[in-house]
């Protein structure tokens, strides 16, 4: 299981946050650099088969420190600590980016070729080359496979009765 927990910046460290459980580690990606992309949220991901929500609360307190603001525990090492620094390359270049940056990876990201997302966003296909660029999408298409085979081996070996 992999557990997302999002606690407000302000918020004190020890008070809960709004926590969603989920099975699917791209839906878990995708959340977590939207809440970057939001900004003011600190995540925490666990993953685990009997501790996620202690893992997950563990990552988000460690995630406020951290400039991207992101942060994976989990049951399997290496894989969490592996997937930690993944998704802070991740988060950091989507904290980084610019609206227009985002206009495009967000075109890009629903499939669309560099011409249909110039179309769409009326520009040149060249600017869409440098926004991409400008933005990371492509260590991002590299990077969020990555990311996700981490997390579900991060989740480690179910054990027996779970």
């Amino acid at each position: 299981m992999l557990v997302i927990m999002m606690r407000p910046l302000g918020r004190a460290a020890e008070a809960d946050g709004d926590v969603t459980e989920h099975d699917d580690p791209r839906r878990v990606v995708v959340l977590s650099l939207e809440a970057v992309r939001a900004g003011g949220l600190a995540v925490g991901i666990g993953a685990g088969h009997r501790s996620a929500h202690v893992l997950a609360a563990q990552a988000a307190r460690g995630a406020r420190a951290a400039p991207w603001r992101v942060q994976v525990r989990g049951e399997g090492e290496p894989a969490a600590a592996h997937a930690d620094a993944v998704m802070a390359v991740l988060a950091d270049a989507a904290r980084r980016r610019t609206g227009p940056g985002w206009d495009v990876v967000d075109a890009l990201r629903g499939g669309a070729t560099q011409d249909a997302a110039a179309a769409a966003l009326g520009v040149t296909r060249q600017a869409v080359s440098q926004r991409a660029l400008a933005a990371g999408w492509r260590h991002e298409e590299g990077l969020v496979p990555l990311a996700v085979q981490l997390l579900l081996t991060a989740q480690g070996a179910a054990r027996a009765g779970v």
